[in-house]
């Protein structure tokens, strides 16, 4: 759950409201696939091109107890900023 520091963070970033950005939050978590935000440490996973990842916070869209998702996008030095960049590409 973010913050509300964390929402006006986000809502900085991407040039929104706070209200719009939790709008856009809640239609995501209303959906079939979901936000998901997590951190890893360097080399903790591989991408799609064989590549060990840096270290930072990655985001994605996942449908929990199916294999459907989308690629990971990151690594982004803070949460907000890997929340920010999921909304900027899948929210409406």
């Amino acid at each position: 759950m973010l913050t509300y520091q964390q929402l006006e963070t986000i809502a900085k970033i991407l040039g929104w409201t706070v209200e719009e950005v939790e709008n856009s939050l809640a239609e995501l978590n209303d959906g079939f696939m979901l936000p998901d935000v997590q951190s890893f440490m360097a080399g903790e996973f591989q991408n799609e091109d064989d590549e060990d990842n840096e270290a930072g916070y990655f985001s994605r869209l996942s449908a929990p107890g199916y294999m459907d998702c989308t690629d990971w996008s990151g690594p982004y030095e803070t949460e907000e900023e890997a929340v920010a960049e999921m909304l900027s590409m899948y929210a409406d």
